[in-house]
């Protein structure tokens, strides 16, 4: 059981599209960044998995790049680092020690994000909770 579950989290770990990305563009968080209201891009680029009995430690880097929607008089965008650690227990599926982190900012609209960082930060790890619990119980019910 618990190797189906590091396989199904190793899967869904760095590639052009996996999970965590996927939640991350469809949540929007640039959504309330003005003039950059559209996420463009998320991705979850490099990760580690390490497995210590029933829990499993993900360290995580990717990038999140920011737009101004379509039809905006001006194109601007803005891009960052996004660095993610969490731990999760594989019997319970808590998920502990969450860290999502944005820093290397840029872009033309760099400053709005570095303004945004904190509220950002608070909602991709929420996003990335919300995620990693669906992961978990997802791969404990099968």
């Amino acid at each position: 059981m618990r190797l189906a579950v590091i396989l199904a989290l190793l899967a869904a770990a760095p590639a052009t599209a996996n999970p965590l990305s996927d939640l991350i563009v469809g949540s929007n968080p640039c959504r309330n960044l003005s003039p950059i209201d559209r996420t463009d891009t998320a991705r979850l680029s490099r990760a580690t998995i390490d497995l210590d009995g029933d829990r499993v430690m993900i360290a995580g880097t990717g990038h999140l790049r920011c737009r101004t929607s379509p039809g905006t008089w001006i194109g601007l965008d803005a891009a960052a680092r996004i660095t993610l650690a969490a731990e999760v227990d594989l019997v319970t599926c808590d998920v502990q020690g969450l860290t999502v982190e944005l820093d290397d900012f840029g872009g033309a609209a760099a400053p709005v994000l570095r303004l945004a960082e904190a509220a950002l930060e608070d909602a991709l790890r929420d996003d990335a909770q919300r995620e990693l619990v669906r992961l978990c119980q997802d791969l404990v019910e099968d």
